[in-house]
């Protein structure tokens, strides 16, 4: 059985996504991509109602990944997601744990355990700086794991710093229980 790992790069508008296994004791990288949700231009609607609907998106298109990458042979054992880090505006604090929360009922549906990442931590733990910006933690994430090189084919420039923010979840995690678990099966 193969156990592949989920990073996550929380966010309702931009929600960055990277999936890894481990092969022979190696952290690999296999895919990334982000999910774009976009407000209504619907004057109508109530602002809580589209937040609800985004993140209904969002829990379908998260549901498509864990299903689209789960067979008899492999399956998603952990969540990697990166926490929220200060923010500036409470509206903004809202929908990135509406997207927090999104992955918390999933991993309830599945069964799959969610750890949680500081910023500074995977900061830190890819690039030795907990305050390194986020093309060093690009850049750092390249340099390691060269598969990401192919994995983040036809990734607009835009959407970049959140797969991998998300990649960077997963290898913040490395040290934790439940992935040292994972690469001992491997």
């Amino acid at each position: 059985m193969g156990y592949l790992i989920l990073g996550i790069d929380g966010g309702l508008a931009h929600l960055g996504w990277s999936l890894a296994h481990y092969e022979k004791g190696s952290l690999i990288y296999t895919a990334l991509g982000v999910i774009v949700t976009k407000p209504t231009d619907d004057k109508s609607v109530y602002k809580s109602d589209d937040d609800i609907r985004r993140a209904r998106e969002l829990t379908t298109q998260l549901n498509y990944i864990i299903n689209s990458h789960t067979s008899m042979n492999e399956s998603i054992a952990v969540i990697c997601i990166e926490d929220m880090s200060f923010m500036r505006n409470a509206a903004a604090a809202a929908k990135l744990k509406m997207s927090h929360g999104v992955v918390a009922a999933l991993s309830v549906v599945y069964n799959i355990p969610v750890l949680g990442v500081a910023p500074q931590a995977l900061k830190k733990a890819v690039t030795g700086n907990d305050k390194a910006s986020k093309n060093d933690v690009i850049h750092s994430l390249l340099n390691q794991y060269p598969a990401l090189k192919i994995a983040m084919t036809g990734i607009g420039k835009g959407d970049m710093e959140h797969c991998f923010d998300a990649a960077g979840a997963i290898h913040a995690s490395e040290e934790r229980a439940e992935l040292k678990r994972i690469k001992k099966l491997s």
